[in-house]
């Protein structure tokens, strides 16, 4: 079976098994979360842990797109942890993901976007943005906007 597949015309290297990993850790996380956290469940702390340990082996073989290639370079750069980088992308490329391809004030802002443009993860992303769009992405999470009000 071919590692890789073809999406609206960009290569995608998710496939049935690591649909299938991170599937099963999603449920995982959805049964044993409450319980881990709340009460202390060791065996659903294990399960929490298997989790995460499933879905790293899923998007350790699909990749994962441009949250995370932005998130290395900025939170390399400015010493912010990557989880946190993550969280503040993510509600922006969801955004950004879901819209039609559309078209100062840091100065470290376009050698960051080449450096998120150029991260192995970038690919992966279900739409491939163009080094300008990297860079409104950027602002909008900076300014805490939606990527078509960052530039207003």
């Amino acid at each position: 079976m071919d590692r890789c597949y073809r999406m609206s015309g960009l290569l995608v290297y998710a496939n049935d098994f690591t649909d299938g990993l991170a599937l099963h850790a999603i449920r995982l996380i959805f049964a044993n979360l409450e319980q881990s956290v709340v009460h202390g469940d060791i065996e659903a702390r294990e399960r929490m842990h298997n989790a995460g340990t499933i879905a790293g082996m899923a998007f350790g073989s699909a990749f994962l797109g441009i949250v995370h290639a932005m998130s290395h370079t900025l939170g390399a750069t400015f010493h912010i942890a990557h989880g946190r980088t993550n969280a503040v992308l993510l509600p922006h490329v969801i955004r950004y993901n879901g819209t039609p391809p559309s078209k100062l004030f840091l100065a470290a802002l376009p050698q960051q976007a080449l450096n998120a443009y150029e991260d192995q993860c970038a690919p992966a992303n279900p739409r491939m943005p163009m080094l300008d769009d990297m860079q409104e992405l950027m602002r909008a999470a900076f300014h805490g906007t939606g990527h078509d009000q960052s530039q207003q």
